[in-house]
């Protein structure tokens, strides 16, 4: 039930009481008594931070790329208060490297090297801001206050602010939208503001990658398709490539071939460079011709449609200036591969015909294959796996039986660590599978990241046909237990994936719900991560404890809460179909119903579940809460810093949010670690009608904070002047005294 909001009239009656003490008290203080006390000048400070040898060891580590020992070492540096060693922990939380990617840590950090006068902090921190939205109105001062440093890398960006504004969506909005697959949000944003929205899509994430790159790659064809429609090249970033050397082109054709013959043309015809290559040294004709080798031969055979899609993909590159000659790093070329792959003779014969007339050079007699399959696997696309393992990625049934009765090694791995079963369960081929589980194929062998037999069979096509044979296997307990090299169990992969059908079958033979992975993290909370709703109702159904805490200190209802507060911050700003808000929403409301997951359970920040729908902005989150909860909310609640849900609300300028927090009735007078109220942060920030709703509340003016500014102090150092004359008035209307005095 929803609290009633009450102007807190007590409070007014008993600040006013004690204001003409308060000022006679302080009648000898004036502001211009205080004097700010300057930092070192940053050179020196910086140059005496890195001299510490433990610094110099921190940065060695990282040198080296031990990121998690360098962050172990900056540790104590930064908590005894050395400013470039908060500033490189700020930036490890930020990019993830060594410790688990955090933008509220990367935040603190930062800030405690800023106050030192650190400019590449205050840089980042502004960063960080703009990125969180969390304290967006003070990227710009955090900036120019920067480049005054002399930190180029702000200025730069301080002049791209200028020049462009805000785009309308963050860095992190703008992926997530990207990473879902979510068209219409990006459509109503590019119609209302194209130009701004160019400028947003010029972004990299941690890996590299382009948002176009990263609607391929997650198979979002209608996206990507969109993007090339209305965006040029050189805003889309199709010559850049991402940590593995892949262009969007190449990740294209990495993915499907129904994908690739959409999206090649529009690639090309938009400045895509045709002859790019990747870490592999395979370029996209070779890639393409790989993607054809990963369709099935059967249905090649079965559907021409499948045939002449895969011959206009590759006519397409070679008509783009693709050479045909051009080998990888294991000198094969593209018609080398081709008389390799052992295809159906009407697709081998249209696609060497296309190479030959492109003008690839005919292979000599001494470069064909070999008769055995074995001599030239060695030397293709096959080179290592053991002949068995080739027979069950390419269904030959009868061929395996045969090699079996030969008496081949059942369980022989190749260079990846993947055996002939993991081949059978991962292309999807039910019968070889049950074959090689009766002739003692062990599906607990694990590849050299740790995958087993059953994480591969997730990658079938169906894999709810796969896994009954699996699971019929001597070693299945054991693979249900065992990790990858991100300590997940197969369970945990499966609900990320959400088959219900699969989640249900590996509960029932046996897989613990209750496993974590390296995070800590359960199958439910990476489900709800995930967005599949049906599998948190099977994972609930199975003992899914909501009440689990993952390294972070986060419970399903953090991430339910989370997760449906960013959507329905996203709907909120565009004119796109609720149904991922649907989605996110129905889980929310399915984990409050559990009963498990306490409103009060805060994380390592000190965040619960309604401080992340107010860090969103999104009342509906918080109104989901307070009425399907059955608990009381704690408004005075202290997260990190000493911050309270009102200050939160009224550092976002939402006064809807501010009104439904000012229901539970809050402490209004509640001060950060900064010495800063509610009202102090409202006022900074230039919220007038917050700072006008939290006067009539009761909130206190006279405070100041450890920088000795009260509210109206604050209003005018950003410039906010009419909220700072609100501010005195509304003191002076209170007790006449304050106006005399001179506020």
């Amino acid at each position: 039930m929803q609290p009633s909001e009450e102007p807190a009239q007590s409070t007014r009656h008993k600040r006013n009481l004690m204001l003409t003490g308060f000022l006679l008290a302080g009648l000898a203080l004036s502001p211009m008594a205080y004097t700010t006390i300057n930092a070192a000048p940053e050179s020196e400070t910086r140059n005496s931070a890195l001299a510490d040898p433990s610094m110099q060891s921190a940065l060695q580590a990282g040198r080296l790329r031990n990121f998690s020992e360098m962050a172990r070492l900056l540790l104590p540096l930064a908590e005894s208060g050395n400013a470039e060693a908060c500033f490189r922990l700020a930036g490890l939380y930020r990019s993830g490297r060594g410790v688990a990617n955090n933008a509220n840590q990367a935040a603190h950090w930062a800030l405690q090297a800023a106050r030192q006068g650190h400019a590449g902090a205050r840089s980042l921190l502004a960063s960080l801001c703009q990125r969180g939205n969390a304290c967006s109105d003070n990227v710009k001062a955090l900036l120019e206050q920067a480049a005054r440093d002399g930190f180029q890398p702000a200025q730069e960006r301080l002049e791209a602010l200028q020049k462009t504004g805000n785009s309308g969506v963050d860095n992190d909005d703008l992926l997530s939208l990207i990473q879902r697959g979510h068209l219409k949000p990006l459509q109503a944003l590019a119609q209302s503001n194209k130009e701004q929205l160019q400028t947003a899509l010029l972004i990299q994430d941690q890996q590299g990658r382009t948002p176009l790159m990263l609607a391929i790659e997650n198979e979002h064809a209608e996206l990507a398709s969109w993007l090339l429609e209305n965006f040029s090249g050189e805003t889309l970033q199709l010559t850049v490539a991402d940590q593995q050397h892949d262009s969007a082109l190449t990740l294209a054709l990495l993915q499907n071939l129904s994908l690739a013959s959409g999206l090649v043309p529009a690639l090309l015809q938009s400045g895509a460079d045709v002859r790019h290559a990747n870490q592999q040294g395979d370029t996209p004709l070779l890639l393409a011709l790989g993607l054809v080798l990963r369709t099935s031969s059967e249905e090649a055979s079965q559907h021409g449609q499948v045939l002449n899609q895969a011959v206009a993909v590759v006519k397409t590159l070679l008509d783009g200036g693709a050479d045909p000659n051009q080998p990888n790093h294991n000198q094969q070329s593209p018609l080398l591969l081709i008389e390799r792959a052992g295809l159906i003779a009407p697709l081998t014969q249209s696609l060497k015909h296309a190479l030959l007339s492109a003008g690839a050079a005919p292979i000599t007699a001494s470069s064909k294959p070999v008769a055995s399959m074995m001599a030239k696997d060695e030397q293709g696309l096959y080179e290592g796996w053991p002949e068995l393992a080739v027979a069950a990625w390419q269904g030959e049934e009868a061929r395996v039986k045969g090699l079996l009765q030969q008496g081949v090694d059942i369980n022989a791995t190749g260079p990846d660590g993947l055996t002939p079963l993991a081949r059978a369960a991962w292309r999807g081929h039910p019968g070889i599978v049950e074959l090689l589980v009766r002739q003692g194929a062990d599906v607990s062998i694990q590849d050299k990241r740790g995958r087993n037999v059953l994480m591969w069979a997730l990658q079938a096509p169906q894999p709810n046909q796969i896994l009954p044979a699996l699971m019929a296997s001597r070693e299945a307990t054991r693979a249900l237990q065992q990790v990858d090299q991100n300590d997940a169990t197969v369970l945990l992969q499966a609900a990320a994936l959400g088959n219900t059908a699969v989640l249900k079958q590996l509960l029932t033979a046996g897989a613990d719900v209750g496993s974590t992975d390296s995070n800590g993290q359960n199958a439910l909370q990476i489900a709800i991560q995930h967005q599949q709703a049906d599998a948190v109702a099977v994972l609930l159904e199975f003992g899914g404890n909501p009440a689990h805490q993952d390294n972070n200190g986060r419970n399903a209802l953090w991430y339910a809460a989370d997760g449906f507060a960013m959507d329905a911050k996203l709907a909120s700003r565009t004119s796109s179909d609720t149904s991922e808000l649907m989605t996110s929403g129905k889980i929310l409301a399915r984990i409050l119903k559990s009963r498990q997951s306490a409103l009060m359970v805060a994380d390592n920040q000190g965040h619960r579940a309604a401080e992340r729908c107010v860090i969103r902005q999104s009342l509906s989150c918080m109104t989901l809460l307070t009425t399907h909860s059955g608990e009381k909310i704690h408004p005075n609640h202290l997260s990190k810093g000493k911050t309270t849900l009102l200050m939160l609300a009224a550092s976002t300028g939402q006064i809807r949010l501010v009104r439904h927090v000012l229901a539970f009735k809050p402490k209004l007078d509640l001060r950060n670690l900064e010495g800063n109220s509610a009202l102090m942060l409202a006022a900074q920030q230039g919220h007038g009608n917050v700072v006008e709703r939290l006067l009539k509340a009761g909130a206190n003016p006279l405070p100041r904070n450890r920088q000795k500014l009260d509210a109206a102090g604050l209003a005018e150092q950003r410039g906010h002047m009419e909220v700072a004359q609100l501010i005195r008035e509304d003191a002076a209307a209170q007790n006449p005294l304050w106006k005399i005095l001179g506020g």
